[in-house]
This record gives structure tokens, C-alpha cells and sequence, in this order.
């Protein structure tokens, strides 16, 4: 899941020599979100980006140069109906103690080296990161992580046996993924007449065809995956599990999120699943921690597949 950052300050190389980027980077990819850092050196760039992406987090020196004030870019942020969370800084006067709504102002006496910008630009990662932790907002944003893993798959079964295909791709495909599924359906057949003279339609294909259909969904993706990344023994996979593990992984969770239900236990909100004769299956902010841990491995798997083939 991506975590955008903006940051306006005119002493811009001074905070890259200190590292603050690659700190604060580190920090949020520790958090298992995709860190995005966006630095400006005068309001009027951060101006013209602002609409640009949804930041989760804004940093402002107070006195950018020598006209730019932060009440100004304050004004014109809020009426880009951007409700963003800001931390604006300065070291050259008292900043304004305003009651303003998503507005946070830090006095610092040494905005360079004072490692107490830097917890207080944490801190306010932490902020954002705690709200966007309602559980049923982060259920839709995981839902749709998953919906861009199953593009990303897309993408990788197309290179490989569409865009790249030869007589040996094509026979793979059909006899681990066409075949298993035949098989599937047939054992669920009752006449034995029609397990002799039924086929799947997939066999009378172009695998283009297939490919990008309802039919070829999550699990069936994986399995195109599974194959290629046996074939072309490719680096980082654990491959004698990785179905499985996308399975229990990704595929399971996201079915299960699919039919889970708000509960309040005491002071804290939790997602359950429950099913006839079963354990609860349970989601709170540690298990939403895990997968996006996961999500973020496996689309770094992902795009390394993508690369190699």
C-alpha cells in the first residue's frame, strides 16, 4: 500500500545531506507501506502537485524564502479540498499556536541536525498511519492491493505465453491449467458418458483469449505463475510451495474479508468471519499488519518475474 509524503522547504540539500529522506523512508517501508518522498523547494512547486496524488502527510517550513508564509499555503491547500494532515516547523519565529483542524505546529531552534524534527515527522507518520487503521477503510484499501496483484499476474501470464509464446509455453499451459481444471469439473460429473466426450472450452482457445476473461481468476493466475517460475527456475521463490502460499497468503484472505463483519470488544474494533462449525476467523490491526507485509512481498516477487521474462 502506498504512503504518499509532501515536503516544501527552500533548505532542501541541507535535509539531504542530514538523510532525512532516506530515514524517514526507511521508516515508513518498516511500516510495510510503499514510501513515496515528493520534495519541494518553494510553495509554488508543492502548489502544483498538490492535486496531483492523495498525500498522506504534509511537512512545511513555516517561512519558505523570503515571501512564502505558511498561513498562505495553509489557505491555499485547504481549498483544494485537500484535508490532508500538516506539521509545519520553523526556527526563525514563534509558529502560530492556531486550533486548526488536521494542522500541527512544531518550534524547533535548529531545524538541521535537531533529531527532534525527525520524531516529530515519525510521529506524525504514526498519526496518519493509526487513522488510516480503521479497520473497515483498510479493508478496502487491501481488497484493492489485491485487485492490483491480480493485474500484476495478468500481465506476467500474458508476456509469457502470449506476447512470448512458443509450442512448449502453450503445451504447459494447457496441460497444467486447462487439464487441472477438466479434471476438476469431471470428477464433479455424475453420467460417465459425458466424462468420456466433454472438454473444456479453453482447448479450443488462443490463450489470449483465455487470458483476462472472469474465468482466469486468482486461482488460476496463480497456477500460470506457479508454472513459469518452475520453468525458468527464477530466483527468490520458495517453489515448491508458492500456490500454496499465495493461497493461504492472499487468495483465503481476501475471500474472507469478502464476508467479514464488524464487532466491538471492549474499546477496540475487530473484523470476524464466521463460519458454521468453525474457529472465528479474526482481523485486527496486527493481522491487517501481516498482510500488508505480505501484499508489498509478493508484488516485489512479482515484478521480479516480470523483469526476468
Amino acid at each position: 500500500m502506498k504512503y504518499n509524503i509532501l515536503w516544501v522547504d527552500d533548505r532542501k540539500d541541507e535535509f539531504m545531506e542530514l538523510d532525512y529522506h532516506t530515514t524517514l523512508y526507511k521508516y515508513v517501508n518498516d511500516l510495510f507501506f510503499e514510501p513515496s518522498l515528493d520534495f519541494f523547494e518553494s510553495v509554488e512547486d508543492a502548489k502544483n502537485v498538490i492535486n496531483s496524488k492523495k498525500y498522506d502527510v504534509i511537512f512545511s517550513d513555516y517561512n519558505i524564502g523570503d515571501k512564502d508564509r505558511g498561513d498562505d499555503f495553509i489557505s491555499f491547500v485547504r481549498n483544494q479540498s485537500v484535508n490532508t494532515e500538516i506539521l509545519f516547523y520553523s526556527a526563525l519565529e514563534e509558529v502560530p499556536k492556531l486550533n486548526i483542524d488536521r494542522i500541527t505546529f512544531f518550534n524547533i531552534p535548529k531545524p538541521n541536525g535537531n533529531p527532534k524534527l525527525l520524531e516529530k515527522m515519525k510521529s506524525m507518520i504514526d498519526l496518519t498511519i493509526e487513522k488510516l487503521s480503521d479497520l473497515q477503510i483498510i479493508r478496502g484499501i487491501v481488497m484493492s492491493e489485491v485487485s492490483e496483484l491480480d493485474i500484476l499476474m495478468e500481465k506476467i501470464a500474458y508476456k509469457y505465453f502470449v506476447e512470448n509464446k512458443t509450442d512448449e509455453r502453450i503445451k504447459l499451459f494447457h496441460k497444467h491449467i486447462t487439464d487441472d481444471i477438466e479434471k476438476s469439473l469431471k470428477r464433479k460429473l455424475t453420467t460417465k458418458e459425458c466424462q468420456k466426450q466433454c472438454e473444456h472450452k479453453w482447448k479450443s482457445l488462443d490463450i489470449k483469449d483465455i487470458i483476462g476473461t472472469l474465468e482466469f481468476e486468482s486461482s488460476k493466475k496463480a497456477q500460470a505463475i506457479n508454472q513459469i517460475i518452475k520453468k525458468e527456475n527464477i530466483a527468490d521463490f520458495e517453489k515448491s510451495t508458492f500456490y500454496k502460499d499465495y493461497e493461504n497468503d492472499i487468495i483465503m484472505v481476501r475471500n474472507n474479508l469478502a464476508h467479514c463483519i464488524s464487532y466491538q470488544e471492549g474499546n477496540k474494533e475487530i473484523l470476524k468471519v464466521k463460519k458454521e462449525g468453525m474457529p472465528d476467523i479474526i482481523f485486527d490491526s496486527e493481522k491487517f499488519k501481516t498482510i500488508r507485509a505480505n501484499i508489498k512481498k509478493y508484488k516485489e516477487l512479482f515484478n521480479i518475474v516480470l523483469s526476468h521474462i
